[in-house]
């Protein structure tokens, strides 16, 4: 029987919540994680908590057994399909997978391996979130053996997001995702930076809300899986700022708070695994967009702002200093355990043009490699060296009009107008209307 999804089991939201001790917070029936199968772990699985109860084997009387929903590699459909990767917006190079009714029974806290952040095509739209590079964000178009899309309403992000079934108003993958955008957002808003008197070496400060759960999830993906360092600061300044329409004031409390400091190169591509590819780059004043198919063009007289790797000698690590001088780039994040992070930005100014208002080179710019390499656009994705197919429903454009396949024989192609009323037109160029659908793919015809 084909996948649908009414052979989808659903969430049962009658299940209450259940502690989870990794995670040191209660997790909502219908949240999507990553899992590692108890014979492989380096095998991971994609999966929405269905159901939840207590686990009843003496190994594992703290833990939760839950029954999880699976979602399966693009890759791993069935190979008579003549479905085709995501080639253009915003869910292009994430990772795509497909919706199975296949379920599976995990100890939870023994099997769970991260959060899966898992949108339809149609929700990631909407956010408008580019989450490239980032290693726990899924996309799901379609059903594991059945080429229709997964309809608006049928999948969401987070369970809080049906509203009347989920008992939490807020369930913990939403409020990480949340935090982590409000972060990306902090270095962005810092890295698009335009200003009379920036200097060629900048640092910012800035104050965010974040909760100690997010906090907690950095800690167990950046310093627990990654090896990142959580440094203590004791009697720890906190600047607090109070406005009034008649006075504004500012006051300091002595709190102690925890570092995580990014300044190295494996450091840096232990951050772009959270919040992206882009991370650490940032042209002023103008946001490099996915939707970009020629090579970024720097506005005249505009420079680059870059997070670029610490130049400190490995013998000086030992000896940390607090508040690093913007020579040293790098970032800083310092929580406070009381849902504050401070967000401290280290990065210089690249110009592109010479006194003489000539263009430099981007090779000749002293840009960081990695940068350079994903301010071309094949890098993200546009260009996908793969013959496109010809099948049913495919689109592309022909006398300035979007045209819809309609039949696919040896000798021809049958297509109409997608939007106006017209007669079905055969097409005996089939070469021809090959390359046009790769066009409108985005991959090569040859």
């Amino acid at each position: 029987m084909p996948t649908t999804f009414s052979s989808v089991v659903a969430p049962n939201f009658s299940h209450p919540p259940f502690f989870s001790s990794v995670f040191h917070c209660p997790i909502a029936i219908g949240s999507f994680f990553v899992f590692t199968t108890p014979t492989n772990r380096n095998e991971h699985l994609v999966g929405r908590i269905i159901e939840a109860t207590k686990a009843v084997e003496k190994d594992h009387e703290d833990d939760h057994e839950v029954k999880v929903n699976l979602f399966i590699s693009f890759g791993e459909r069935p190979k008579h399909t003549t479905l085709y990767p995501i080639k253009d917006g915003l869910g292009k190079n994430l990772h795509e997978v497909v919706l199975s009714s296949n379920t599976v029974l995990f100890y939870f806290d023994r099997d769970v391996y991260d959060i899966a952040f898992l949108f339809t095509a149609v929700k990631l739209s909407r956010r408008g979130a580019i989450l490239q590079g980032i290693e726990n964000v899924f996309v799901c178009r379609y059903y594991y053996d059945y080429e229709e899309e997964v309809n608006e309403g049928e999948l969401v992000p987070f369970p809080s997001m049906t509203k009347g079934k989920c008992s939490v108003p807020l369930c913990f993958p939403a409020r990480v995702f949340s935090d982590i955008e409000t972060l990306r957002s902090q270095i962005y808003a810092d890295l698009n930076r335009r200003g009379e008197q920036q200097g060629e070496l900048t640092k910012t400060f800035n104050h965010i809300p974040f909760a100690w759960e997010s906090w907690a999830y950095l800690k167990f993906k950046l310093s627990d899986r990654l090896d990142i360092p959580v440094r203590p600061l004791t009697n720890r300044f906190f600047l607090h700022r109070l406005t009034h329409d008649m006075k504004r004031t500012k006051f300091a409390v002595v709190e102690d708070a925890y570092v995580m400091r990014f300044s190295d190169e494996m450091q840096f591509a232990s951050l772009r695994s959270v919040l992206g590819l882009t991370i650490c780059y940032g042209i002023r004043a103008s946001r490099a967009k996915l939707s970009d198919k020629d090579p970024r063009q720097i506005p005249p007289g505009c420079a680059v702002n870059c997070v670029l790797a610490s130049e400190q000698d490995n013998a000086d690590c030992a000896k940390f200093v607090r508040v690093p001088p913007a020579s040293e780039g790098g970032f800083d994040l310092i929580h406070n355990g009381n849902n504050v992070l401070s967000l401290r930005t280290r990065y210089r100014k690249f110009h592109f043009e010479t006194e003489d208002g000539e263009s430099i080179p981007l090779e000749n710019s002293s840009l960081p490699q990695h940068f350079q390499d994903i301010l071309k656009p094949q890098n993200w994705g546009f260009w996908i060296t793969e013959k496109v197919s010809i099948k049913k429903r495919s689109l592309f454009d022909h006398d300035r009009q979007l045209y819809v396949v309609t039949g696919v024989f040896d000798d021809r192609i049958e297509a109409k107008p997608m939007f106006r009323a017209g007669q079905t037109i055969c097409f005996n160029d089939i070469d021809y209307v090959m390359a046009a659908i790769a066009s409108k793919q985005g991959v090569q015809s040859s």
